[in-house]
């Protein structure tokens, strides 16, 4: 789902794990259709990190994102990482998009909801300082899939 959605706003979407180099694909010498799209990446990223680009696949480690999607009209690199509702972000993964953005990468991570609802919020909008407190309720719609950068 979240595949489609990057794609119907014009990117073109990798696997996260394809960064990381030809090397590491046991189909890259089998399959064409393989062969040219890792080929494709590997233009993206030397346009994007030119010298940098080997120094970039040795500090990756652990907790790439799922995707990397291209914008060739904005020209524009993002790293997305898809979580279900009830997924958090773990430490190692964190530590990667600070790396990521370190490089020059937008990081975005997608929540995806079972279901669309509506949740009322407080929030405490009181200034430090102020000796009364302020709350306002918030009606919250949430959607089936939710973008932060």
């Amino acid at each position: 789902m979240a595949r489609r959605w990057l794609e119907r706003r014009g990117f073109e979407v990798f696997k996260g794990f394809t960064v990381r180099g030809r090397e590491h694909s046991l189909a890259y010498h089998t399959y064409p259709n393989v062969k040219r799209k890792y080929n494709r990446l590997e233009r993206i990223l030397r346009a994007k990190l030119g010298r940098r680009l080997k120094e970039f696949r040795l500090s990756l480690e652990s907790g790439l994102p799922d995707y990397f999607a291209w914008h060739r009209r904005l020209r524009r690199c993002i790293f997305v990482e898809v979580k279900l509702e009830h997924e958090q972000l773990k430490d190692h993964q964190l530590e990667c998009m600070r790396l990521l953005e370190g490089f020059g990468f937008d990081v975005m991570v997608i929540r995806v909801k079972s279901r669309i609802y509506r949740e009322v919020s407080e929030i405490d909008t009181s200034i430090d300082d102020a000796k009364s407190i302020s709350n306002r309720k918030v009606l919250v719609r949430q959607e089936k899939i939710r973008v932060r950068y």
